[in-house]
């Protein structure tokens, strides 16, 4: 399984991942903490959630604004490329690239030898995602702008105001000033309920939002086994399921 990093209200992160013994027939399961996890106090993390890859490439913003990445494998083809320098307030990972939005508003992307991944456009955001093999990033005018591969249309991003966005693998969803919805590329699964949400995620196949209510709505190709019910803080969807932070 892919690791779960989280961020303490103390500012450090703790990673782990779900190990399970099927030899005895019955699965029985753990948490096993990962040791690669740098010491200090952060802002912000992001964990690679858009392939299967089991590198668990991580990367977090120290308090100081200073991006730190590192992988589970201590390999040549996992290792994380070097940052750059700078203050930074806010980084994700994708599958093959990092970018990250510096303190004064600029993006600046870095990968594994993918330069088409790494050619962020110039000007100033408030939030970038990166996704398989493209990124989305959120102006500060609040137009979108979204890069590298193309395939499906998961970079023709619509025209308007948006207050998120997120990439995944073949589709990006972005939140309307209203709260409304709209997803665009490979599975897109608008239109999607009027209700208004304030928060949306796309990783995998899967697009998942959070409604005003807290109500968990998601669409696409992932396997859902169908929403929770209850009443939601955060979600984010992941390769195989979404991951819900409950109220």
């Amino acid at each position: 399984m892919e690791p779960v990093c989280a961020l303490r209200d103390t500012g450090e992160v703790i990673c782990w991942e779900r190990r399970c013994d099927r030899e005895t027939g019955q699965p029985v399961c753990w948490r096993s903490p990962l040791a690669s996890v740098p010491e200090g106090t952060f802002r912000t993390v992001s964990v690679e959630g858009v392939s299967d890859s089991l590198d668990g490439r991580t990367c977090a913003v120290r308090e100081t604004g200073e991006v730190v990445c590192w992988s589970r494998f201590a390999s040549a083809l996992s290792a994380p490329p070097e940052s750059p320098s700078g203050a930074f307030r806010a980084v994700s990972v994708g599958r093959s690239h990092v970018c990250a939005v510096r303190e004064t508003g600029g993006v600046a992307c870095w990968g594994w030898g993918v330069q088409r991944l790494t050619n962020a456009p110039a000007g100033a955001y408030r939030a970038v995602s990166a996704g398989h093999t493209h990124t989305c990033a959120l102006r500060e005018t609040g137009e979108l702008a979204c890069w590298g591969e193309n395939p499906w249309g998961e970079t023709d991003a619509p025209a308007g105001r948006y207050i998120a966005v997120s990439a995944g693998y073949e589709l990006s969803c972005a939140l309307g000033e209203a709260g409304e919805v709209h997803c665009w590329g490979n599975g897109d699964p608008d239109p999607w309920p009027t209700i208004a949400s304030r928060e949306v995620s796309a990783r995998g196949g899967t697009a998942c939002a959070i409604r005003d209510s807290g109500e968990v709505v998601c669409a696409g190709g992932g396997d859902l086994d169908g929403e929770p019910h209850g009443r939601f803080l955060a979600v984010s969807a992941g390769w195989e399921r979404p991951t819900l932070t409950a109220r």
